[in-house]
């Protein structure tokens, strides 16, 4: 295994570039999550020398973003108008781009009281003139922010600067004239990565999003002074796709995903209806291939169909959106509802995954691939039982705490369920033998995280 060597201290400007979410609208996915973990928590680590920024693609530069602005925003992100998943390789084809206007429209927004009306004019940041069209979101708890309070001016990269990336928006940036605007700057480069799936598994995505995911990978790495896994799987993977290229992968540092819980409210707060507390199973996670839950309705419907499980007595619950490539899997999604024995909610606010994980019988993760596997994670902080795949990743993340099952096997998966849905006892004794986990939470994950950056010099 070749790595390039980090050495010296640094104390100049560090660059936070939250790009993705910046880009994101509604619901966050598990790496713009994590993206806002660290932004939440820059400034009390890094204080006077960070600067959010936002990659411009239209001018090939970064943009700074207001400090005050970005502080109120945090907490929900920053948006933009996005095309669907599927239509990435096309909106960076430049033959094609003119069609698209995600990566050039930015627009901020904020909280909105509960019950307050939402339809307005969403004012769209453009590469020439301001935009404005008129919009509704159905995302709730959100308004519109004009952009010019958002952005700031184009930000001249210096010497001593430190650019430091947990953004995952390599569909929009151009990796040569990224790497040509830190270079020009002299500027020192941090990657967070995670995984390298659309390469391992190309069937999972359009032909055109693997091979801008990876010239936009091995760019990144070639100009990387360090980079920043979640555990020795990616790290080992990173090591390989570069290896394979013929260069060395930069410095690394293995840093495990975390979560936090937080604290109950102090008046029973109502599950979704139909639910009551132990009377569900859930599963977190973006509904797509790799994920798993074809496989998990496949051993739910025979557990049904041999009396093992009611749907009077426990419900299956899937907690995320709908990804890309699963119509017919959306088509059983909604046959399942149909039939009373399973519940989809997608678009819920942090609070509300927390009082779902709180009051589940206990969680599954069925994944056949991850980078890490943050849902395990975030069940076991809560202290609930998991049942997760095999997937190496996936047993790294539980750290010896969770119960594993044969990836992509029904028989398997049907056989655990069973066990923990019918056997009180062994599942009461697994929550007993995970409440002795370490705590491991965002603030120790970004205190780790910022003193690699801070290192780099």
């Amino acid at each position: 295994m070749r790595i390039r060597k980090r050495v010296g201290e640094h104390t100049g400007r560090v660059l936070v570039d939250v790009s993705s979410l910046c880009r994101t609208e509604g619901v966050m996915s598990g790496l713009v999550r994590v993206e806002r973990e660290l932004a939440e928590r820059a400034f009390g680590e890094l204080g006077d020398r960070v600067v959010f920024v936002f990659w411009d693609p239209a001018i090939g530069r970064y943009r700074r973003l207001r400090r005050r602005t970005l502080t109120r925003l945090l907490g929900t992100g920053l948006a933009t108008v996005a095309p669907q998943p599927g239509e990435m390789a096309a909106r960076n084809d430049p033959a094609s781009r003119a069609g698209w206007v995600a990566g050039r429209y930015l627009v901020g927004v904020k909280n909105r009281p509960e019950g307050a009306s939402w339809p307005g004019w969403l004012l769209l940041w453009a590469r020439r003139p301001l935009l404005a069209l008129f919009a509704t979101s159905p995302d709730k708890g959100r308004a519109v922010k004009r952009p010019w309070k958002v952005l700031g001016s184009v930000l001249p990269i210096r010497p001593g600067d430190v650019v430091f990336y947990p953004a995952s928006d390599w569909w929009a940036k151009d990796v040569d004239g990224w790497g040509e605007e830190l270079r020009r700057g002299s500027a020192r480069l941090v990657v967070l990565f995670h995984d390298l799936i659309p390469v391992s598994h190309p069937d999972w995505f359009a032909p055109g999003e693997v091979d801008i995911f990876t010239r936009f990978w091995a760019g990144a790495f070639r100009i990387a002074d360090l980079a920043i896994c979640p555990g020795e799987v990616s790290l080992g993977h990173a090591v390989d796709f570069c290896e394979a290229r013929g260069f060395e992968l930069p410095s690394c540092e293995v840093v495990p995903l975390a979560a936090d819980v937080a604290a109950p409210a102090v008046r029973y707060e109502a599950l979704p209806a139909g639910l009551e507390p132990g009377t569900y199973v859930m599963c977190v996670s973006t509904i797509e291939p790799r994920k798993g839950h074809a496989l998990l309705l496949d051993a739910w419907s025979v557990l049904i169909d041999t009396g093992r499980v009611s749907p009077r007595d426990v419900k299956l619950v899937l907690v995320g959106r709908r990804g890309w490539m699963v119509d017919d899997l959306m088509e059983r999604v909604e046959a399942a509802e149909d039939e009373g024995w399973l519940l989809h909610l997608e678009g819920l606010e942090d609070r509300e995954v927390d009082n779902l994980y709180r009051h589940c019988r206990f969680s599954v993760y069925p994944s056949s691939y991850e980078g890490f596997g943050l849902p395990v994670v975030e069940s076991l902080a809560h202290g609930r039982p998991v049942l997760a795949s095999d997937a190496p990743p996936v047993v790294g993340a539980a750290g010896g705490f969770g119960t594993h099952v044969k990836a992509g096997s029904v028989a398997a998966w049907t056989k655990a369920l069973g066990c923990w849905l019918e056997d009180s006892a062994a599942l009461e004794a697994e929550a007993r033998r995970i409440a002795g986990r370490p705590s491991w939470t965002w603030d120790d994950y970004a205190q780790r995280c910022y003193e690699l950056v801070g290192s780099v010099a």
